[in-house]
């Protein structure tokens, strides 16, 4: 069944560097373009997501063409071990780093109904 973008996933997608590496629960995903591109971890119920230029691309496009992100439960997002974003609930709505310099357009779109910034990370 074709799902409706989440363009809110995809603005996160499109911020995120190229290099980070994404923790993804989702066990009832059914796209099988991005299932491929998951490999297993150590961590219970998560798989992981190495991005790059372009799995990134691919990502956006996927979520754009047939979404992807609303069988996503919980997305966890770093970067060199620094936890970036953490995506909740098929990708609607997040928390992201303190640290993490985020775009001011991202900020006066999505924060703080859709997205908060963590006080403590």
């Amino acid at each position: 069944m074709e799902q409706e973008e989440n363009v809110f996933f995809i603005d996160v997608l499109n911020i995120l560097p190229e290099t980070a590496e994404c923790l993804i629960q989702a066990p009832s995903i059914e796209n099988t373009i991005i299932k491929e591109m998951l490999k297993k971890t150590n961590c219970a119920y998560f798989e992981k997501l190495t991005l790059n230029k372009y799995i990134k691309e691919k990502n956006i496009n996927e979520e754009s063409i047939n979404s992807f992100g609303v069988y996503i439960q919980k997305m966890e997002i770093r970067k060199g071990g620094i936890k970036l974003f953490v995506l909740y609930d098929g990708c609607e709505y997040g928390i992201v780093s303190k640290l993490f310099k985020i775009p001011e357009w991202f900020k006066s779109k999505y924060i703080p109904e859709t997205c908060m910034v963590s006080d403590e990370w």
